[in-house]
């Protein structure tokens, strides 16, 4: 039995690390896509399709397998993320691309909770959050090394192989999962709540819409203005309202809204999102500022991303360790103070300083975003009914919305640079 459960992990490590390095693998391969492509004006929306596909199929794919079986939706996505990587490496147009990579956003979607949901139902809470702390140093690493494996393989391969490198590994994790882990046949004859699965994504793509176009970076003039983002923002929040008054009503809410009422899921939400905003937005801005302002060379600038990943790295697993004898208040306290303090010092890093410093600060910042972004699975697991878990552990995931607006306005700038003639500047 231990046996089978270590090839169900082995198994399950491969879907969040590719879900996750697809985020970022493709941002130093897009020159190169859209030179044989075309279709610059499109050039910010590879990543943010995947990324909005992403976002609105996370609540939905984690109430499908409370409803049908984790083994049976995480397979599903998987198949799914796999023929989205496919297809995007065969794409002969950027419309097509953008196509596909929406499918691999959709197969994505499950693969990332439903890990986590595995674990949850496999192991007591003190080595789940070992396992999930390590899921979450795989995620803060792959997030940092994703541009320089993208940009290798663009350069000695193709643009192409960013997605067919994807298949060995998933054929590989399904055929592990496939072998390993044993569930009974689902009794569950509920239906999944169609309006609910529907009004869901209905009212969050707007408002993610909304924060792609204030800071999109390409179009003139304040976005505000513009009527559009107006009818984005206002049909966003009406459809999410008329979301949350059908789940109230529904019997298989795709969200069950009891969640937020108890106070710790609410409060890690929030701290997700928030953390998790200004992490994407050190990882999208910090390496551009070290370069142009403070004279890093490319290099350089690139190796100041690794003291964040070792930093959460060290403190995801402190959590893990601890998880189970220090209260998480006090643990996501600590964190938060920590993280305050890099990011602070990160803010008013002198000019002429020690070129030593923003390898420090970003380190004490790792050290404080690491319990957040590797523990909020574990804490909200630990919060909600057994048959809800996977619906709840999409919750835990509310740092998607950030992370679409972060990574689109950096897409956006990048896209302004890449209209620019070689060596002006910003």
């Amino acid at each position: 039995m231990e046996s089978k459960k270590k090839f169900v992990v082995t198994g399950l490590f491969f879907g969040p690390l590719f879900t996750e390095m697809d985020e970022t693998i493709i941002g130093t391969a897009m020159p190169a896509i859209v030179r044989e492509l075309g279709g610059l004006a499109l050039y910010g929306w590879v990543s943010g399709i995947y990324l909005l596909a992403l976002a609105a199929g996370l609540p939905i794919m984690g109430k499908l397998a409370d409803l049908y079986g984790r083994k049976r939706i995480y397979l599903c996505a998987l198949g799914m993320f796999l023929a989205g990587s496919t297809l995007s490496g065969f794409a002969g147009s950027m419309p097509m691309l953008l196509v596909f990579r929406a499918v691999q956003g959709l197969g994505g979607a499950g693969l990332i909770p439903l890990a986590s949901v595995i674990v949850a139902d496999l192991f007591p809470l003190e080595r789940r959050a070992r396992i999930q702390g390590l899921f979450g140093s795989l995620y803060v690493i792959v997030t940092t090394v994703g541009p320089a494996v993208g940009g290798s393989l663009t350069q000695y391969a193709d643009w192409r192989w960013i997605f067919y490198m994807n298949l060995p590994f998933g054929l590989t994790a399904a055929l592990f999962i496939a072998v390993g882990l044993k569930e009974s046949a689902s009794e569950n004859r509920e239906r999944l709540d169609l309006a609910g699965a529907l009004l869901l994504p209905a009212g969050l793509i707007p408002l993610m819409l909304t924060a792609v176009r204030v800071g999109d970076g390409i179009n003139p003039g304040p976005a505000w203005e513009s009527p559009v983002t107006w009818v984005l923002a206002v049909g966003g929040l009406l459809l999410l309202g008329l979301f949350i008054r059908v789940e109230l009503k529904a019997e298989q809410p795709v969200l069950p809204l009891y969640v937020f009422k108890r106070r710790v899921v609410a409060i890690v939400s929030v701290l997700a999102f928030c953390v998790s905003f200004g992490t994407f937005g050190v990882l999208t801005y910090l390496p551009f500022y070290a370069q142009n302002v403070l004279g890093f060379s490319p290099a350089a600038a690139g190796y100041l991303m690794t003291p964040l990943a070792l930093g959460a790295v060290v403190s995801g697993l402190v959590f893990a360790f601890l998880v189970a004898k220090v209260s998480y208040r006090l643990l996501f306290a600590v964190s938060l103070c920590m993280a305050a303090v890099g990011f602070a010092l990160l803010a008013a890093l002198p000019l002429n300083g020690s070129a030593v410093l923003p390898y420090v600060y970003v380190f004490i910042a790792g050290l404080g975003i690491g319990v957040v972004m590797m523990g909020k699975e574990t804490v909200v697991q630990e919060q909600v009914n057994k048959e809800d878990i996977g619906s709840a552990t999409a919750t835990g995931f509310a740092d998607l919305p950030a992370r679409c607006g972060v990574g689109r306005q950096s897409s956006g700038r990048r896209a302004v640079l890449f209209r620019r003639p070689a060596g002006s500047r910003s």
